[in-house]
């Protein structure tokens, strides 16, 4: 009984996800991006560490590196000043071990990403992409 459940709130993720191609994910994030800076208090504190560990248990620090500077130049969801800062932290962290080196962010990664992005611009996300992002982290 309680697989099928699982297996219901996986597709209904899918579905969600299927929703929010990439294309509209930016005007789903609305005013939330591009993060301009990083907020020095405790809620931030937890936000940011939560996203890099996130980041590096599916791909390791190098690749975490790579996809904040993919944030940065390409995406430009966060500014150069953030990526600074973000790679302070990385910095401090150890590496996951078992992350082959070829593993690479999937989309549902960078949605992940990009709902923390929000968080720390203290913005509210469309429901939709908040319950989505909510069920892929806790998988």
């Amino acid at each position: 009984k309680n697989d099928k459940k699982m297996t219901t709130s996986l597709e209904d993720l899918d579905a969600s996800l299927l929703e929010l191609d990439t294309l509209n994910i930016e005007q789903t994030a609305g005013n939330a991006i591009p993060l301009t800076n990083l907020k020095n208090n405790t809620n931030s504190l937890v936000i940011i560490l939560s996203w890099l560990e996130y980041l590096i248990k599916k791909v390791g620090i190098e690749e975490t590196r790579n996809s904040l500077r993919y944030y940065t130049e390409t995406l430009r969801w966060i500014t150069p000043e953030v990526y600074f800062d973000l790679d302070k932290y990385l910095r401090g962290m150890r590496d996951k071990k078992g992350v082959s080196a070829d593993e690479m962010l999937t989309v549902r990664d960078h949605i992940v990403s990009l709902y923390f992005i929000s968080k720390l611009n203290e913005k509210v996300l469309d429901e939709k992409l908040t319950r989505a992002v909510l069920q892929i982290i806790k998988q």
